[in-house]
């Protein structure tokens, strides 16, 4: 059972791990899955290459950026600037969840600074045009109206030829300007920004969301689902190889299994031939038909299950009987002109029809008294069988079970199933009920034998050869208002209006006890008392000889 557990643990925690990622409408089971597992894995693993490789590149072109000696100050890491952008991306892992995040800082970063030297470079290419100064040239020609080359007007010619004078200086100035433009500021953001292709990262970006998407999670999680599907393949990897190791487990447990179980049913199948030869020696004693015309067999019913899926077999109770043999009981009777004997353990139908027995189950067969003496019998024969036999087995009574069978099982119920120990006390609740004359007498034998291998024997008897052969006697009066004066009260039950009284009693008052279980209330004289006293000391006899036995 160890070893199925282990496999079906193995089992679960397989299936359980590949479908976290299952897809729906999987009908190839878990190998199917697993492909795709694999699939996703080589998958995130080359986009995790990608994302490797372009934090090298990015991180060479800062450097080589850097040995330009322009950003040589440049070295605080304050939000918006290149160079702190540039680390959190170079320096993010690819399993940190803020991977995602720097990855989009510094796209927005170059993009930002490519727009500052775009502005910086229209505005040098807006002075570099003239086209106002030029303009401004030719209106003030047209100012003179024609009176340039003539001269006539003196004093307006001075004035224009000033005035483009200074248009010509004005254009050297924008001139000298655009350079500055294009000198310092467009190369100054040229120099600081790194040769980083922003459609490279832009490119990673889309990919990121698509794979994202893909996987039903967030972009900055990405990172994190790859790690759980490499966990996920490797615990796969390793109960790959566990598996097998547990089904070969388990097979051999099995084999042993089938094995021990030949055996104890062997072993179970000698004890209850032991049993019946026991038991139905200690009948004629107790006064069921001469020797040899009723048997006791105890017979062992096992079930119906392939020795080859012992395994299989075991793992469903059925009707709620756990799987195993059972013990049956049963009176074998011999009809007129039987033979005289069939050997004990042979339950072929048809040899015991030849030879003139029939066979029934005891609940069916035996009468009310000869229950109680084979109940005395096998409780004789093995001192706690019963006992132990329904210690076992309480609360498991299931469908099927009659009050005959005794069900013992193939499979140990638990880790650390022992044996139940003997019974302490066993209490005999009017046993020789419908049993009287010698049976009584041997019943009375039985259970003194009994008492004397282990255990207090308690016996509720009307009988007084019962009676008379106990060690002690005890009187359960529920008349507490008529009690015998002198009586020894041990202890009194008021639970309702009638009181009950429990007395033992020595002497003359156990005398005069079993002379009035003998006669009731007749007056008969010292008859009675001289019967009863025969009876004690026919008891205290019996129970010497069993304890010179025991010595």
């Amino acid at each position: 059972r160890r070893a199925r557990r282990r496999r079906r643990r193995i089992e679960t925690e397989r299936e359980g791990r590949v479908s976290f990622f299952r897809m729906p409408n999987g009908d190839d089971g878990g190998e199917k899955d697993r492909q795709m597992l694999a699939g996703w894995i080589d998958e995130l693993e080359h986009f995790e290459e990608r994302i490797v490789c372009q934090q090298r590149r990015v991180d060479e072109r800062w450097k080589q950026t850097k040995e330009g000696g322009v950003v040589g100050l440049h070295e605080d890491r304050q939000e918006g600037t290149m160079e702190g952008a540039v680390k959190r991306f170079v320096e993010a892992p690819f399993a940190s969840s803020g991977l995602y995040e720097s990855l989009s800082n510094l796209r927005s970063t170059l993009r930002s600074w490519d727009a500052q030297i775009a502005s910086a470079r229209e505005a040098a290419t807006i002075l570099r045009s003239q086209s106002a100064v030029e303009d401004c040239r030719n209106r003030l020609h047209g100012s003179l109206g024609g009176k340039y080359e003539d001269r006539s007007d003196a004093r307006l010619v001075a004035r224009t030829e000033r005035a483009h004078e200074l248009l010509n200086v004005a254009e050297n100035a924008l001139s000298r300007c655009a350079a500055d433009i294009e000198e310092e500021v467009v190369g100054y953001l040229e120099d600081c920004r790194p040769n980083i292709c922003t459609d490279a990262l832009d490119e990673i970006v889309l990919d990121w969301n698509t794979l994202a998407r893909k996987h039903g999670a967030d972009p900055v999680s990405l990172p994190e689902v790859l790690e759980k599907m490499r966990a996920e393949r490797a615990a796969e990897a390793e109960n790959g190889q566990a598996l097998p190791e547990a089904k070969a487990e388990e097979e051999k447990a099995a084999e042993d299994v089938r094995s021990a179980r030949v055996r104890l049913s062997q072993a179970r199948r000698e004890a209850c031939a032991s049993l019946s030869r026991e038991v139905s020696s200690c009948f004629p004693a107790l006064g069921m038909m001469p020797h040899g015309a009723v048997r006791f067999v105890a017979r062992l019913e096992e079930d119906a299950v392939d020795s080859e899926s012992c395994a299989v077999a075991t793992d469903r109770p059925r009707e709620g009987r756990p799987v195993g043999d059972s013990v049956g009981f049963y009176l074998r009777r011999r009809s007129a002109g039987g033979t005289e004997d069939v050997t004990i353990g042979t339950f072929d139908d048809e040899l015991v029809s030849q030879n003139g027995f029939r066979e029934d189950r005891v609940e069916v067969a035996a009468s009310a008294g000869e229950k109680a003496r084979i109940l005395l019998a096998i409780e004789t024969c093995v001192p706690g069988a019963i006992g132990s036999a329904f210690s076992s087995h309480r609360g498991k009574e299931g469908g099927g079970r009659t009050g005959n069978d005794v069900e013992v099982s193939n499979e140990e119920e638990g880790e650390d199933a022992t044996d139940p120990p003997p019974p302490a006390v066993v209490l005999y609740d009017e046993i020789d009920a419908h049993v009287g004359g010698r049976a009584a007498v041997a019943m009375g034998h039985l259970l003194v034998s009994q008492s004397r291998q282990g255990g207090q024997v308690i016996a509720v008897t009307h009988g007084a050869s019962v009676a008379a052969i106990a060690d002690q006697h005890v009187v359960l009066d529920s008349s507490i208002d008529n009690a015998i004066e002198g009586g020894n009260v041990e202890f009194v039950s008021r639970g309702s209006d009638d009181g009950v009284k429990v007395r033992k009693v020595e002497g003359t008052e156990r005398v005069a006890e079993l002379a009035r279980m003998v006669v009731g209330d007749l007056d008969v004289g010292e008859s009675a008392n001289s019967f009863a006293e025969a009876l004690l000391t026919e008891g205290m006899q019996k129970r010497r000889e069993v304890d010179n036995l025991l010595l």
